[in-house]
């Protein structure tokens, strides 16, 4: 099981700067309809038959698995956190609409993890996101820049739980390499 921790909005008390610690959790199904702002960029589930209810999806890429990053409240609308999990960085968002947004933390501009400290807003009605290094924004349904369509930035399946919690898909943690010895 991989640790993860997610860092909270900057904030000048030390304490008001919660670390939380969550595992892996491969036991937690992937259901994606807990989540309206699903990017298409790639299909990582499929209905098993046109006449299948929703709720009924099976795993085409079982590399995907759902990892609990925090609780709900742990979010400030309006603002982003950074979640750091198996050595990759994830900017987390909760708009002041209520809808949960997840992309990388990597401003492809300047080559920083700074888009968790991005300024949140929307653009006729699509919510964005802007870099606070150059101001870049970027779409959070799908991640392209607004100044620049052939930049990008991942976004990635979040939702919350019945019980609360944030649950971000991610790619399953590589095995380590045998050593040789």
């Amino acid at each position: 099981m991989s640790p993860i921790a997610i860092e909270a909005p900057n904030d000048s008390s030390a304490a008001s700067k919660p670390i939380v610690q969550a595992v892996l959790d491969a036991s937690v199904p992937s259901n994606r309809s807990n989540r309206s702002n699903i990017s298409n960029r790639s299909p990582l589930l499929e209905a098993e038959s046109p006449s299948t209810p929703a709720a009924s999806f099976k795993v085409i890429d079982d590399t995907l698995r759902w990892v609990t990053v925090c609780k709900h409240s742990d979010l400030i609308p309006g603002r982003g956190v950074a979640a750091l999990i198996n050595n990759h960085q994830y900017a987390l968002f909760l708009t002041n609409q209520g809808e949960l947004f997840a992309v990388d933390n990597r401003d492809p501009f300047c080559d920083a993890n700074v888009m968790a400290r991005g300024i949140i807003g929307d653009r006729n009605g699509e919510p964005k996101v802007a870099s606070p290094m150059l101001k870049q924004t970027f779409s959070l349904h799908t991640g392209i820049c607004f100044e620049d369509a052939n930049t990008s930035i991942n976004t990635h399946q979040i939702r919350s739980t019945p019980t609360q919690t944030i649950e971000i898909q991610v790619t399953k943690a590589p095995s380590p390499s045998p050593s040789l010895g």
